[in-house]
């Protein structure tokens, strides 16, 4: 008869991969990274992942850490609420969380508005806000990715400096549990299972539209007539065809799904030559050059 004891073992997997009970299981908290890029505003390029601190607690606490795609979700065991409330009350080993976070998207910069900053630092992202709404995580000042410049908080100094030996994160979130706040436990110390959300805004970029293969003159028109394309001079590109410029007086966001109400005319006649132009993409960016440019240009090709 074939040995079956070996499906009873422990699982060899780490406490934030281990698949458990789900009876035996709650959920503390989702933390849900969006976008206004996106349509449905998940940002499934985003990625958490606990730091080391975070790990080795889960793992005392009997918790279980759950990374998918634009969020986490930690649970708890039932059985050991009581234990892990015991942490909230130590000064030197307390209850908090430190997840990093990083971009699966080579062009996440282009759309994302204020994502870059100096080198070796990150955005940092914290429940301690001071914000209206405890579940939104808002941007605390940027911290230093420097192995000795990285907090004054010692469980943030060991998160940034197990992230730096790998890849330097693109923003890191804290979470600060403490007894009967209101936000992650009720008044009368029941875990409420909160959604904390952190939220990227879309960058918003002037559009020029590139035109050719009409050597008529064009109009480039919003049907809406909320924005005015003026034409401008084309770049030097390697066709043969006549190329016509149009460039926004204003800039606009960025989306994942982005029906516009730009159409071409012909310039003499007025007819309509294309009811509807695509998008801008953020594979095409530039950013504006020239005295008193600002801001960032998104070239859309468009061949008649």
């Amino acid at each position: 008869m074939k040995d079956l004891s070996s499906l009873h073992r422990r699982s060899d997997k780490p406490p934030y991969f281990r698949e458990n009970a789900i009876s035996q299981f709650n959920i503390f908290f989702t933390v849900e990274l969006r976008h206004t890029y996106f349509e449905n505003r998940l940002c499934r390029p985003l990625r958490l992942s606990p730091a080391n601190e975070t790990r080795k607690l889960a793992g005392k606490t009997g918790m279980i850490l759950k990374p998918e795609a634009g969020r986490i979700v930690v649970l708890y065991e039932k059985s050991r609420l009581d234990a892990m409330k015991m942490y909230m009350g130590d000064p030197f080993d307390p209850l908090c969380f430190y997840f990093t976070g990083q971009t699966s998207d080579p062009v996440f910069f282009n759309y994302t508005e204020n994502a870059e900053g100096p080198p070796e630092t990150a955005l940092f992202l914290s429940t301690r806000s001071g914000n209206p709404d405890p579940c939104c995580l808002t941007q605390k000042p940027r911290v230093s990715m420097g192995d000795h410049q990285a907090s004054a908080d010692p469980a943030l100094a060991a998160a940034m400096t197990g992230s730096i030996k790998q890849k330097r994160p693109l923003f890191v979130i804290g979470l600060f549990p403490e007894p009967d706040d209101g936000i992650f436990f009720s008044k009368e110390g029941q875990v409420l299972g909160q959604t904390f959300h952190a939220t990227f805004s879309t960058r918003k970029t002037r559009w020029k539209y590139l035109i050719s293969g009409k050597p008529d003159p064009v109009q480039v028109v919003d049907r809406d007539g909320k924005i005015q394309f003026e034409k401008t001079e084309p770049p030097d590109l390697p066709i043969s065809s006549p190329v016509q410029a149009f460039i926004s007086d204003q800039s606009i966001p960025l989306t994942q799904s982005c029906p516009t109400n730009f159409a071409l005319k012909d310039e003499m006649s007025g007819a309509l030559i294309l009811k509807r132009l695509p998008p801008a993409s953020p594979d095409i960016l530039f950013k504006s050059k020239g005295p008193g440019a600002a801001g960032y240009i998104s070239e859309i090709f468009v061949n008649i």
